[in-house]
C-alpha cells in the first residue's frame, strides 16, 4: 500500500483511526519510513520519532486521534503533499468537551452514537438534545461520582447507573475510593476503583 497515499486518507477522514493504528502497528516498514522525517513537531523529539509517537498512542481516544492527524498533516505538509486536514473529530470533540458535565468523559464509540441518533440535527437543537441526552442516560441515584482520577463511566450498550462511591484508603496504601455501578441489562453490579 502506498504510505503517502494511506496516511493522507488517515489525515483527511476516509480512514477509521483503529485501522490506520492496525496497518502501523502490523506493518514494520513504516518505522522505517518514519526515521528521516524532519522536521519533527515540537510535541515529539528527534530521539522519540513519529513513529513511536504514533505506536503509543490510543486511537480510541479522541485527543489522541486529533493530535496524530495534526502531527500527521505537518509531516504531508513539510513533504509537499497537498491535503485537507480533517476537522470533522475536532468540531464532535470540541462540541462535546463544551457539554458534558465534569464527571463524566465520553468514549469515541459513544460519542460517534450519539452524533449518529442525533441525525441531521445542528447548531443549538444538536447542542440541546446532546445535553438533554446525556443528563437523561447517565443516571446517578443521589450525587454523580467524584473521581480521583479521568472520569471512567461504565457503559455496556448504554450506560450503566451510578449508585455511589465508597471511600476504601483505609485498606489501600493510598487515597482510594471504590465506584458502585449497576447494570440493568444483566442484573448485576459492577467496580471501579481509582487511586491518588
Amino acid at each position: 500500500m502506498d504510505k503517502i497515499k494511506f496516511i493522507t486518507d488517515y489525515v483527511e477522514g476516509y480512514i477509521e483511526p483503529i485501522k490506520f493504528k492496525d496497518e502501523i502497528y502490523n506493518e514494520p516498514s513504516y518505522e522505517k519510513f518514519f526515521e528521516d522525517s524532519n522536521p519533527i513537531p515540537p510535541y515529539t523529539s528527534n530521539v522519540y520519532g513519529i513513529y513511536l509517537y504514533l505506536l503509543e498512542k490510543n486511537y480510541n481516544c479522541m485527543e489522541d486521534v486529533i493530535n496524530t492527524k495534526s502531527l500527521l498533516s505537518e509531516y504531508l505538509f513539510f513533504r509537499g503533499v497537498k491535503h485537507k486536514l480533517d476537522t470533522n473529530i475536532l468540531d464532535k470533540f470540541n462540541l462535546i468537551s463544551k457539554i458534558q458535565p465534569k464527571w463524566l468523559y465520553l468514549q469515541p464509540d459513544y460519542i460517534n452514537k450519539l452524533f449518529s441518533e442525533a441525525g441531521n440535527l445542528n447548531g443549538k437543537e444538536l447542542t440541546n438534545w446532546l445535553k438533554e441526552t446525556i443528563l437523561k442516560r447517565f443516571i446517578y441515584t443521589s450525587v454523580p461520582p467524584k473521581w480521583l482520577q479521568a472520569p471512567n463511566w461504565l457503559i455496556e450498550d448504554e450506560p450503566l447507573i451510578f449508585i455511589g462511591q465508597l471511600d476504601i484508603t483505609k485498606i489501600s496504601h493510598d487515597n482510594s475510593q471504590m465506584y458502585i455501578f449497576y447494570s440493568k441489562l444483566k442484573n448485576e453490579f459492577r467496580i471501579v476503583t481509582q487511586s491518588e
